[in-house]
Order: C-alpha cells, then sequence, then structure tokens
C-alpha cells in the first residue's frame, strides 16, 4: 500500500529540466518543428497562462 507521495517541484531532490528539453526536442521533432535545447531552456519557471 502507498503511504508516502513526495513532490519534486523545484528541482531540490531532482534536476529534471534536461530531461524534459530533451523530450520537448524530441517530441517537436516529429511533428517537423526544430528546436534546440537553449530554446527550451528559456521556459524554466515560466507560466503557462497569457
Amino acid at each position: 500500500m502507498l503511504k508516502y507521495v513526495i513532490f519534486d517541484m523545484d528541482g531540490v531532490l531532482i534536476d529534471s529540466e534536461p530531461m524534459h528539453a530533451r523530450a520537448a526536442v524530441n517530441a517537436l521533432s516529429h511533428y517537423g518543428v526544430r528546436v534546440d535545447i537553449p530554446y527550451c531552456y528559456r521556459f524554466i519557471g515560466s507560466t503557462t497562462r497569457l
């Protein structure tokens, strides 16, 4: 039975941003959109609200 869940929203435990950036580049390339890692890093910490 699951007793605890740990949410790491700010990179304290795991720095997942490099993995997310690579995943975004990979996923977008399947649709013909060419972006690079530095482009993805521009959105770290931003919101999706307009």
